[in-house]
C-alpha cells in the first residue's frame, strides 16, 4: 500500500472520515491582546486571539488562541498544541483570557504548568501556542445539559450533518483543529516563527500524531503517553483495551472502530507503526511514563521497533536499540 492507500485505511477503520460540511466553514479572527511582557527575566510578546468560524447559516464558533513568543532576532520554533483544562491553566499569568471549560474545578490559574513548561520552553528560545481541546469538541458529551450549553458540548459539530455513521470522531477533530490554527499562525500572523512543532498528551498525544499524519505543515511532533489509538500497537490489545476505550470514550473514533472490540481487532489490516511510516521522513517524538496505566509502554516500544524497517528506506543507519527495554519487553 502506498501512503494515500494507509491513510484511508486508517480513515476507514479508526479515525473515520471528514464531515463535507466542514469545508464551508468560514474564518475571522480579532486580535483581543498583543502585549510585551517580562517572564522570568525574558522579553515575551504575549498574544491573544478570538479566532471565529462561522458558516452561512449564522451558527459561530470561537476559539482562544494563546500565544508566547519570545522577543529576540531570529526566527523561532513553535510548539503547537491543545491543552486539557483552558488556557488560564497553562501558566500562573493572571492576564490570560479565562473560558468556559469542562471541569470547572481546575479552571485555576496555572493548573497544568507542570506539563507546558512555559518558562523552559521561552528559555530555549521556543514560542508556544495552545488552544483549549474543548472548543473544538469537548472530550465527553453529558446525557443532559442546559439548552444554553448546546454549542459548547457540540463544539464544529454544529457545522457537521453527521449522518454517516463512519464520520470522523473527536480524535480526528482535535486534529483537523491544530491544522486550523498552524496555518493561522504561520501564515496570517506577522510572527517571527520558523518550524512549527506538534505536541500532544494522552488523549492529544493521539490526536497529534494523527494530524502529523495527514497534514504537511509540521515539521515534527511530540507525543506522550498516547496509547491506544495514538502510539501503542493496537493487536497486542493489552492494558487498555479498543473495547475499553470504545466504551468509555465512544465519540472519540469513528463507529468502524467499534467493529474490533471482544479482541477482533487482531483482524485490523493496519497497525500504529504505519502511521509513523506515513509521518516519515518527518520527526516523532514518543514517550511514555510508568506511572499513566493506560499508555501501554510496551505497545509502543512495539509499534517503534515495527516502523524501523520503514525509517531504514529513509536513512541506512537508523537502528532502533531496545536493550534498555529488556525489562519491560520480558515482562509484558
Amino acid at each position: 500500500m502506498n501512503k494515500k492507500e494507509i491513510i484511508n485505511k486508517f480513515k476507514g477503520n479508526i479515525y473515520g472520515y471528514i464531515d463535507n460540511n466542514i469545508h464551508k466553514i468560514n474564518f475571522k479572527y480579532n486580535i483581543i491582546e498583543t502585549n510585551y511582557i517580562i517572564i522570568d527575566n525574558i522579553y515575551v510578546n504575549r498574544i491573544q486571539i478570538e479566532y471565529i468560524l462561522y458558516d452561512n447559516t449564522n451558527k459561530q464558533l470561537v476559539w482562544n488562541i494563546l500565544i508566547y513568543i519570545p522577543v529576540i532576532n531570529i526566527k523561532v520554533n513553535c510548539i503547537l498544541g491543545l491543552n486539557f483544562n483552558g488556557n488560564y491553566t497553562v501558566y500562573n499569568d493572571e492576564n490570560i483570557i479565562k473560558t468556559k471549560i469542562e471541569n470547572e474545578h481546575k479552571n485555576i490559574s496555572g493548573y497544568d504548568k507542570e506539563e507546558w513548561q512555559i518558562e523552559y520552553l521561552l528559555k530555549n528560545n521556543f514560542a508556544i501556542c495552545t488552544l483549549y481541546l474543548g472548543q473544538i469538541k469537548p472530550s465527553k458529551i453529558p446525557s443532559k445539559y442546559d439548552k444554553s450549553d448546546e454549542n459548547f458540548y457540540k463544539g464544529i459539530d454544529i457545522f457537521c450533518k453527521n449522518k454517516n455513521k463512519n464520520e470522523w470522531g473527536t480524535i480526528y477533530k482535535w486534529a483537523w483543529g491544530l491544522n486550523i490554527v498552524a496555518k493561522f499562525i504561520k501564515n496570517d500572523l506577522n510572527l517571527n516563527i520558523d518550524k512549527i512543532i506538534l505536541y500532544g498528551l494522552s488523549r492529544l498525544g493521539k490526536a497529534a500524531l494523527w494530524s502529523m499524519a495527514i497534514y504537511d505543515i509540521y515539521d515534527s511532533v511530540i507525543c506522550a503517553c498516547s496509547g491506544r489509538g495514538g502510539a501503542a500497537n493496537s493487536k497486542r490489545n493489552k492494558i487498555e483495551t479498543v473495547e475499553q476505550i470504545n466504551k468509555k470514550f465512544p465519540t472519540w473514533f469513528c463507529d468502524n472502530y467499534k467493529k474490533y472490540n471482544n479482541n477482533t481487532i487482531k483482524n485490523i489490516k493496519i497497525d500504529q507503526e504505519l502511521l509513523l511510516y506515513i509521518i516519515s521522513p518527518k520527526k516523532v517524538y514518543i514517550s511514555s511514563s510508568f506511572k499513566d496505566k493506560y499508555s501501554d509502554i510496551y505497545g509502543e516500544l512495539l509499534t517503534i521497533l515495527y516502523s524501523e524497517k520503514y525509517y531504514k528506506n529513509i536513512k541506512k543507519n537508523i537502528n532502533i536499540n531496545l536493550n534498555n527495554y529488556k525489562n519491560i519487553l520480558k515482562n509484558n
